[in-house]
């Protein structure tokens, strides 16, 4: 079924290319992305229609041509509409705003100004390397957004491993093997992109073999109510879809469908583990046979303060339920609200395979949204609480 899905997309791009004499490389992404395709069977699709002869553009060519050598005036022959991508990046996550501004502001690619930049940049020119990446930077955003909407990554992660899959491809790109830059450029990005994503379990390793299934099946699984499910193991049509449509192995199907099952925290574990349980069940325990009930779970003399700490946790959990799942994760990891051991930047950045600074920026921009008083203000009266206990406490 996965090869009928190749050849479907592969079809539909040289009816296009019959019909318009040419195919851009966001025609074979764009075609990639609704057939669910992983990565390698984009490069192939850029292969299959380079050998038939079909020309493939970075962008759609203009019909009109003019330029002029007499002035400073330059020429965008960019057909895509950048604009909306800026603006939308923006609304996503305005702190982006001064980025985008700095990409708005570099000089689009001027008529035959690639074909002297990529030789030059080949050779080791600086200066046309620097180019190269600053003029299809625009491409590399428009990427990352699509990956950020279509998967649910975090713009700014998205973003990020987009800009080092640009540069990735511009150092290794050689003008007389690897066919259109664009084509070229794009599959480093994605690929790049594939390689540093986080599944659902952000703190389990993945290879890249393993993740590539998974985003196959992502879009599938998004268009059917499937994502953020913690029951996929026992939903057998599940397993059905995937294997129908994708033609997984059961193996490879078990892989997708751990990937795609997040955590679940103690206290979700707790209400599913007693959700059928009677009352009597749900406030007394056997073990070891002496009888533990409530009363003696919790300290009588402490009670105020444990319900106080008890619903603290509980708005936390809100507050935290409004950030990213990034930003989520590095908080609980950095103040110990996993298990009360503490981690360092280091520690945090090694689980995430970024580097500490990485993890720093996440947790400044995770700790300035949870200073907003749309999120403080759930919190402020429990905390206000704490220091009275405590006095009382000490008295």
């Amino acid at each position: 079924m996965g090869r009928d899905l190749r050849q479907e997309a592969l079809e539909h791009l040289l009816n296009k290319a019959e019909k318009q004499g040419y195919v851009t490389f966001d025609d074979i992404m764009d075609c990639a992305d609704e057939k669910s395709l992983p990565i390698q069977d984009f490069d192939w699709l850029s292969s299959a229609i380079t050998t038939r002869g079909i020309i493939i553009y970075d962008e759609a060519p203009t019909s009109h041509i003019s330029v002029n050598y007499e002035d400073d005036e330059y020429d965008d022959y960019a057909q895509s509409d950048y604009e909306a991508v800026y603006d939308r990046i923006i609304e996503l996550d305005d702190s982006l705003e001064p980025f985008i501004t700095e990409i708005r502001n570099i000089m689009p690619p001027q008529w035959r100004e690639f074909t002297q930049l990529k030789y030059q940049a080949f050779e080791g020119n600086q200066h046309a390397r620097e180019r190269m990446i600053g003029m299809h930077l625009r491409i590399a955003v428009k990427i990352a957004l699509q990956r950020a909407e279509n998967y649910d990554m975090d713009i700014q992660d998205a973003i990020g491993e987009a800009c080092i899959g640009l540069v990735i491809a511009v150092d290794k790109y050689n003008p007389d093997m690897n066919g259109p830059f664009g084509s070229y450029a794009s599959m480093w990005i994605l690929q790049n992109l594939t390689r540093h994503q986080p599944t659902k379990r952000p703190l389990m390793y993945y290879p890249v073999h393993k993740k590539e299934p998974y985003f196959s099946a992502y879009p599938i699984l998004k268009k059917y109510g499937y994502i953020g499910e913690t029951n996929l193991f026992t939903d057998d049509s599940v397993r059905e879809l995937l294997q129908e449509i994708l033609s997984l192995t059961n193996e490879q199907t078990e892989d997708v469908l751990n990937a795609a099952t997040p955590f679940v925290s103690f206290e979700e574990w707790y209400s599913m583990f007693f959700e059928n349980n009677d009352v009597f069940e749900k406030h007394t325990f056997k073990r070891d046979d002496e009888l533990l009930i409530p009363g003696e779970l919790i300290v009588e003399d402490n009670l105020d303060e444990e319900i106080t700490k008890t619903m603290l946790k509980e708005q936390l959990a809100e507050v935290l339920k409004t950030l990213t799942e990034r930003e989520q994760e590095v908080l609980a990891l950095r103040y110990g609200l996993f298990d009360g051991k503490e981690k360092t930047l280091e520690e945090v950045g090694i689980l995430f395979s970024v580097t500490r600074e990485r993890i720093r920026q996440i947790e400044a921009k995770a700790l300035r949204k949870l200073r907003h008083p749309s999120r403080s203000r759930k919190l402020k009266d429990y905390l206000d609480y704490t220091p009275t206990i405590k006095e009382e406490e000490d008295d």
